[in-house]
């Protein structure tokens, strides 16, 4: 499957964070504090159209995050 932003994932979808697209390290530290780091498996629950946050699962925790924050995480789409 190829990478793409999570930002691109659809509702429900699950998918496997490959790494960041962040030219701040303030931001890769913001997601790590989040739970989001490379190899960790999430899946998307929800998204509010117009770049409102973006609502995901994360091991047992949902997170929410902002679009932009999401377009920075790139992932591989995985199967069920």
């Amino acid at each position: 499957m190829p990478e793409r932003p999570l930002s691109e994932l659809k509702k429900g979808e699950k998918a496997e964070i490959i790494g960041f697209d962040c030219r701040s390290l303030c931001i890769c530290k913001r997601l790590c504090g989040l739970g989001l780091s490379q190899g960790k498996i999430i899946r998307k629950i929800s998204e509010i159209k117009m770049g409102g946050p973006v609502i995901l699962q994360v091991d047992r925790a949902q997170i929410a995050i902002g679009n932009g924050m999401a377009k920075k995480i790139i992932v591989r789409k995985i199967s069920d």
